[in-house]
């Protein structure tokens, strides 16, 4: 991989379809590997294909050689298993913010939450930190993990 296509992982980034596609691709089949050729296929992430693959090795979905690993076979399902599994995931990658800061997520405001993102998570700017958490409350909703009213309304996709 060349300098240029190198990414950091970090919190995931960009828009929320590439996830939603992602989720709904591995309710009916299992993916042994994600890489720009499989995004390509896909339509996933096109021209954003390394900050997608960076978001999902954040994710814990798959290792430094975008190779599936057992978290991403636990999404392989449906019904309420598929949302615990997924609210576990959201959990353990973005341990800095349950863990770390313990932000109380039923109470924040979308600007507390945005504000972790970008000095807790060190995304640069505002809008891609706001990207960044946009990401986080759909993966949070698909997980069943419980949001304040202010994120939802200002958050939500």
């Amino acid at each position: 991989m060349s300098n240029a296509e190198t990414v950091s992982v970090g919190p995931p980034q960009g828009t929320v379809v590439n996830y939603a596609k992602i989720l709904k691709l591995l309710e009916s089949r299992k993916v042994p590997k994600i890489d720009k050729s499989f995004l390509k296929d896909q339509a996933i992430a096109s021209g954003n294909e390394p900050k997608f693959i960076s978001g999902m090795k954040f994710l814990g979905l798959i290792d430094k050689d975008g190779n599936a690993t057992s978290k991403m076979d636990e999404l392989c399902t449906v019904g309420e298993k598929r949302k615990e599994n997924l609210a576990a995931i959201v959990r353990s990658a973005y341990s800095v913010i349950f863990e770390v800061i313990k932000l109380e997520l039923e109470k924040a405001g979308p600007d507390t939450l945005i504000n972790a993102f970008k000095t807790d998570y060190k995304m640069g700017s505002v809008t891609t930190a706001k990207e960044g958490a946009k990401i986080f409350v759909f993966l949070a909703q698909q997980g069943g993990i419980p949001l304040s009213q202010q994120i939802l309304d200002n958050l939500s996709v």
